[in-house]
């Protein structure tokens, strides 16, 4: 089982430079049957740079035909469902 990337949207709004503190943001907006859509943002402070959604497929590693989300991945993705998964790096 491998997820892969269906469609990806992003908006540049503005630039970030080296040594800028960035928190990076991803949180679950859909799950349904063979796919999730994912909201990711760069901030600087309270300041967005970038948003972007992204689709990602279930699909058979082997034939790369479009599965059903397993039910252990389903349940950990309901669960993270609940809190955003935040990381903060420099750039």
């Amino acid at each position: 089982m491998l997820f892969i990337v269906r469609e990806l949207h992003v908006r540049y709004l503005k630039p970030a430079v080296l040594d800028d503190e960035l928190k990076v943001t991803a949180a679950v907006e859909h799950l349904g049957f063979v796919s999730l859509t994912m909201e990711q943002q760069v901030l600087r402070g309270a300041e967005l740079l970038v948003h972007a959604s992204v689709n990602l497929a279930c699909v058979a590693a082997d034939a790369l035909k479009p599965i059903r989300v397993p039910a252990q991945v389903r349940a950990a993705v309901e669960a993270a469902m609940t809190r955003p998964v935040t990381h903060q790096e420099d750039a």
